[in-house]
């Protein structure tokens, strides 16, 4: 009976080891097979889905007929395209009839894409009333001074010269064409003399009736610029006063800020000096009085070997006997 038990015990302790490796290995090759399916994935990074796109592949004017040797595929690796953006040449270009032209409305760059936007819809010419945004008009206005650097596609203000005044009629108004360009990409400013914006009805009644009771002028805002200036009529009165530029005037305000901080550097390094004074007086006078009551000194030695100091606080004068520097203490 005894033996029998040994055996069994020996037999248990088999299993168990058996089962110990057992479970060991299959817990390594578990960790291995994850660590190589982690590298895998590291190493190979899941490429994002790519879809072609059409470009174009020569610079592009305002007005000119979109060809098939004028635009390029190339691929587009994004889970979505460009809203506006074609796919397909075919997209662009459905035939050569006339009937299915498309043309240029806004100036592209070799490379850039080509979007609904910057083309015309099929058999549809190039000219402003595409250009316009929903709801605005286009007019034509002669004005008498035009900078040289007005392009179509800047922002400009309107201003009315009547008499012997100035009024800011319209501000940040859209130009669309000089003379007769349209083109946004024209970088050659000569003198013009008609302008052609885009206006609601309201601002193209107010142009009309301008040209009728005065002359109008144009003054260029910076690109982006949304600043709305408050309209103040100038008269001819307002001439012979004079008027400082905005960046002058910033300069001397700086300058007067640095002259007031100087002012008031000096003024705190002179109070505490004056502190500093008062303090190492008050602590002689201390010493002084200290002195004085050490013992009796003759009105003859008092008056030889002392002086007398005023000193003023708080608007008072006050009038205090010190030693004079080469005389001995007092007796």
């Amino acid at each position: 009976m005894r033996s029998t038990n040994i055996l069994s015990f020996a037999v248990a302790l088999f299993l168990a080891a058996v089962a110990v490796y057992g479970a060991r290995n299959w817990l390594n090759e578990q960790r291995q097979e994850l660590v190589a399916s982690t590298r895998q994935t590291v190493e190979q990074p899941q490429e994002a889905p790519s879809r072609m796109v059409v470009v174009a592949s020569e610079p592009l004017r305002f007005g000119e007929r979109v060809t098939r040797e004028s635009l390029a595929l190339i691929e587009w690796r994004a889970d979505v395209a460009p809203r506006g953006a074609f796919e397909t040449i075919e997209e662009v270009i459905a035939s050569e009839e006339e009937d299915d032209a498309r043309y240029v409305l806004s100036a592209m760059q070799e490379g850039e894409l080509v979007l609904a936007a910057n083309v015309t819809n099929p058999g549809e010419r190039a000219k402003l009333s595409t250009m316009l945004s929903p709801g605005m008009k286009a007019i034509a206005i002669s004005v008498n001074n035009v900078a040289g650097f007005v392009l179509p596609g800047d922002r400009v203000d309107v201003m009315l010269t009547r008499g012997d005044f100035v009024d800011l009629l319209l501000q940040g108004v859209k130009v669309l064409a000089i003379d007769q360009i349209a083109d946004e990409t024209r970088d050659d400013p000569t003198p013009s003399r008609t302008v052609t914006f885009e206006v609601t009805t309201q601002e193209a009644q107010k142009l009309v009736l301008a040209q009728r009771v005065g002359s109008l002028s144009l003054a260029l805002r910076k690109t982006g610029s949304a600043d709305v200036d408050e309209p103040n009529r100038v008269s001819a009165a307002d001439l012979g006063e004079p008027t400082v530029s905005e960046e002058m005037l910033r300069a001397a305000q700086g300058e007067q800020d640095e002259i007031r901080q100087e002012e008031l550097e000096r003024l705190t390094n002179l109070e505490r000096l004056i502190e500093s004074w008062g303090e190492g007086l008050t602590l002689r006078l201390d010493q002084l009085e200290e002195g004085a009551d050490e013992g009796p000194a003759t009105a003859r030695d008092l008056m030889d070997s002392k002086s007398t100091v005023g000193v003023i606080r708080g608007g008072q004068r006050s009038e205090y006997s010190v030693n004079k520097p080469d005389a001995g203490p007092s007796q």
